[in-house]
């Protein structure tokens, strides 16, 4: 399993922030029959590279830790936990961006987000680029900023 990692997208076009709770769906095929709709119609649309899918740095603390929560519960065994996780790991672009802490809290009090939502929303900003979420929080907050939701 590896990873792409960015510190920039200099020559990358089409770019979308994609949220945790898009990729979950294609590893743990849960969620509701809308919820797969859309998960399905933009894992497609990066296999056909339409898109490019970029997530921040901490997705992978955030994806590891949805997929533990699973194995504790004992929904999944660890291996099967890793090996789904392999899949995003392999086709997102990580990219180790910076962001103002200051900015970071305000996004987050501002929109009653969480601060990993918050850093989602932060980095599609810092993109100029649209943002594919299933949390319906992040998608309110997403268009309050001016953010283009993609695939909704």
């Amino acid at each position: 399993m590896g990873y792409k990692s960015l510190t920039y997208l200099k020559g990358i076009d089409n770019v979308v922030v994609i949220d945790n709770s898009v990729i979950m769906r294609w590893i743990l095929n849960d969620g509701s029959v809308e919820e797969q709709q859309i998960s399905r119609f933009v894992l497609k649309a990066i296999s056909t590279h339409d898109i490019t899918p970029v997530v921040p740095f901490l997705w992978i603390y955030e994806a590891s830790n949805v997929i533990t929560s699973y194995v504790k519960k004992g929904l999944i065994n660890i291996e099967v936990g890793q090996k789904r996780l392999g899949m995003p790991f392999d086709i997102c672009h990580i990219l180790d961006h910076k962001i103002d802490l200051s900015v970071l809290v305000d996004v987050s009090v501002k929109y009653n987000l969480s601060s990993y939502d918050a850093s989602y929303l932060s980095l599609a900003n810092i993109l100029q680029c649209p943002i594919s979420t299933l949390d319906k929080k992040l998608q309110r907050a997403s268009l309050k900023f001016g953010r283009e939701l993609y695939a909704l």
